[in-house]
């Protein structure tokens, strides 16, 4: 009936809304180790009601608020509650004994039940968990790692709450901290395990330190956690590289037969120490060994010996150091003076003599034999001194040839003394080289001389030059000289002259060795004209050409040395003059009056008297007309019964094809022909009109008129009576005395 009643009570109040009164907890979030003990306080100002805690909606413990006794249910051991009233207040206070890490996130209530209604309030209990174990790996207490690789060392701590924080530690005679990456895990009930990874690349100087982890103590963590110590062994290698009496590998040891020796491997540095030893040294001969002997900063291995002779040979001293190998290699030899030096021309080898072209190079190796190697030297008379074992020149001068002699020298430096060494050989250059043709000077002859000419030439070294002439017409001549006799112009050409001998040079095939020059031969003759003619009309003698036109001569004469070529108009009137063989004269706007006869006159010094000479024609086609070289008179003054003869030059290509003559009378113009009285006269040069025994009806004004297929002309004439004018005007003649008559 009880709870019966409550829950009624609840409800009604709940439906009412009409809380008044206040609950308070103390704290309403707890934090707190496990294995202790905690207290949650619960607070409220009312008068009347119930006050209780509850967990997960069951009840803990109640108290009447006025009564503040506390019923506590029997059912958990673990919680314990208690009362007090203070002035305002009824405090119920809970108490959780021994904490763990299950009670984590646990959530408590504090429920007022009143008059007023229902009220709570919630509180939250956070477990903290410390780190109890801390595990470092690798887990041997003592690790090897060489000097600056990178080793990886992880920690790992129990799961635990809040999150730890991992420290790594180094330590020996000081401490220090190292920084390494953590990662975290969570399992289902919150609590978190840390892991912290370090890439450790330590050095020499931390060999023999010790490595830690730890988690720092805290107010969870009471106190410092920290995991196993791993001791670190550094291993690394020498620091210097191991050597023989101070020799890196491939030195030499000179020794001389029947010498101790005495080599002594040596390396400082390492941890650990290497172990020193020899391999390949002697087989058939006594040594001893020292064995491998280390310091503190060192380790050697002696070795001795006592040479033979004509033996040489390696040693090898090792140092092997765990997983690190490593060898030096020193050379014994035994020394000796250079053989006899071999000579060698071109893969050959050569004593006595060597034969070799000029312009070619004289390729001379020296061999010889020795410990330690020789020196070279080449010496000869045009040459500086080459210290090269093989001679390399061009040979550009016959002076290069002679003796030319390799000495090879040594220096046997060894333990006991220096002794010097030395040897010789040589051998003869004959230098060959072709025959040389001197200066040819070209030369001039006259048509019909001889020629008889030498190619001069500079002999060769060699048992014989072979001369050869060639011409440009594919003429030879088998001898050093040319013979032609009677030469003509034909003869007027290059000609070369060639010339060779065989070379035969030391281990090479024979060679022929050549010159050859140009010399010219230059015949000269008297001038002669090949052609003459009008351009445009090459093969023509007799030229015809149309009046005004543009009318060129051209004059091709053959002469050496060049004409004097002059262009002449009849006999005696130069038009032009040139020295040339090539004559051209263009006549510009061509006249009747150049009609004529045109020579062309070539000469040179060969020519006798005037020389050669050419002519054509030209014939300008011209309407009639007078002759202006030729005088006329047109206007007569005659006396009765004589002869009176009218003249007209005539100038005229084609010759008239009509001549007339006329008399004015009566204001006509009658013909006049021939008749008993009269005579009428033509010719290409002049036609004239004769009247006999002139009689008053004679005189008076005559007119000419004659053409041909160009054109025509008129030409007026007038036969005066002595004492009478005729007119122009008129046919009646006036008196009229002429003072000089």
């Amino acid at each position: 009936m009880g709870s019966l009643y409550w829950l009624c009570f609840v409800i009604y109040m709940t439906v009412s809304n009409e809380v008044q009164s206040s609950v308070r907890i103390f704290p309403s979030v707890l934090d707190e180790i496990t294995g202790n003990t905690a207290s949650f306080r619960c607070l409220h100002n009312g008068t009347a009601g119930r006050i209780r805690w509850v967990i997960n909606d069951n009840n803990i413990c109640h108290s009447d608020i006025d009564s503040c006794i506390v019923i506590s249910l029997p059912t958990n051991n673990k919680f314990n509650c208690s009362c007090l009233k203070t002035f305002s207040d009824t405090i119920l206070t809970l108490q959780i004994s021994t904490i763990s890490r299950e009670d984590h996130n646990t959530s408590f209530s504090c429920m007022i039940l009143s008059l007023s209604g229902v009220e709570s309030k919630g509180a939250v209990l956070y477990v903290k968990v410390p780190v109890k174990t801390l595990t470092i790996t690798p887990t041997e207490k003592s690790i090897q790692i060489s000097e600056n690789n990178t080793t990886m060392f992880t920690c790992n701590t129990s799961y635990s709450r809040p999150i730890p924080e991992i420290q790594w530690i180094l330590k020996d005679r000081s401490h220090l901290q190292l920084t390494g990456e953590q990662t975290n895990k969570s399992n289902i009930i919150g609590l978190t395990s840390a892991e912290s990874a370090l890439n450790y690349k330590p050095n020499r100087t931390y060999n023999g330190w010790k490595l830690y982890c730890v988690v720092i103590g805290s107010e969870v963590q009471k106190k410092e956690i920290s995991s196993s110590l791993i001791s670190l062994y550094v291993t690394y290698p020498p620091d210097t590289t191991l050597m023989i009496n101070g020799f890196l590998s491939n030195g030499i040891y000179y020794g001389i037969e029947n010498n101790t020796g005495t080599l002594t491997c040596k390396i400082t540095g390492g941890n650990p120490k290497p172990l020193l030893t020899w391999t390949r040294c002697f087989d058939n001969e006594i040594y001893t060994s020292s064995g491998s002997f280390s310091t503190a900063e060192s380790t050697t291995n002696t070795l001795t010996w006592r040479a033979m002779s004509d033996t040489d040979r390696s040693c090898t001293c090792q140092s092997i150091q765990m997983e690190r190998n490593d060898s030096v290699s020193i050379n014994v030899s035994v020394l000796y003076p250079p053989t006899i030096p071999i000579l060698t021309y071109e893969s050959l080898n050569v004593s006595g003599n060597i034969y070799i072209i000029q312009s070619e190079q004289l390729l001379l190796d020296c061999r010889s034999k020795s410990k330690p190697p020789p020196t070279y030297q080449w010496e000869a008379k045009h040459i500086p001194v080459t210290f090269n074992k093989t001679l390399q020149i061009l040979v550009t001068d016959k002076m290069h040839a002679g003796n030319y002699t390799c000495l090879v020298t040594n220096t046997m430096n060894a333990t006991e003394r220096i002794q010097n060494g030395s040897s010789r050989s040589s051998v003869e250059v004959h230098v060959l080289y072709p025959p040389t043709i001197n200066t040819l000077e070209n030369l001039t002859l006259v048509e019909g001389d001889h020629l008889n000419f030498s190619c001069s030439v500079t002999h060769g070294n060699s048992k014989e030059t072979v001369f050869l002439w060639t011409s440009e017409r594919h003429m030879t001549w088998s001898s050093q000289y040319i013979t032609i006799r009677n030469i003509s112009r034909d003869d007027d050409m290059n000609y070369n002259c060639s010339v060779y001998n065989i070379m035969t040079p030391t281990g090479k095939s024979p060679v022929k060795g050549t010159d050859s020059k140009m010399w010219h031969l230059s015949v000269e003759y008297s001038a002669t004209i090949k052609d003459f003619y009008v351009n445009g009309y090459k093969s023509e003698r007799n030229v015809t050409s149309t009046e005004y036109d543009n009318v060129t001569f051209i004059c091709d004469i053959d002469s050496k040395p060049i004409s004097n070529t002059s262009l002449r108009f009849t006999t005696d009137k130069t038009l032009v003059w040139t020295h040339s063989n090539m004559l051209s004269f263009t006549l510009s706007s061509a006249k009747c009056t150049d009609s004529g006869t045109f020579f062309c006159f070539g000469k040179n010094k060969h020519n006798i008297g005037v020389g050669s000479t050419k002519q054509l024609n030209l014939f300008i086609r011209c309407s009639p007309r007078a002759n202006p070289t030729v005088p006329f008179n047109t206007n007569l003054t005659v006396a009765s019964n004589v002869t009176a003869v009218l003249y007209f030059p005539i100038l005229a290509y084609p010759k008239p094809e009509s001549v007339i003559w006329q008399k004015y009378s009566k204001s006509n113009w009658i013909s006049v022909t021939s008749n008993s009285n009269i005579n009428i006269s033509n010719n290409e040069l002049n036609v004239s009109l004769s009247i006999y025994n002139m009689m008053e009806t004679d005189f008076g004004r005559y007119r000419l008129i004659i053409s041909n297929d160009v054109g025509s002309y008129i030409q007026d004439y007038y036969i005066n009576a002595e004492g009478k004018l005729c007119t122009l005007s008129c046919s009646m003649c006036l008196d009229y005395y002429p003072n000089n008559l």
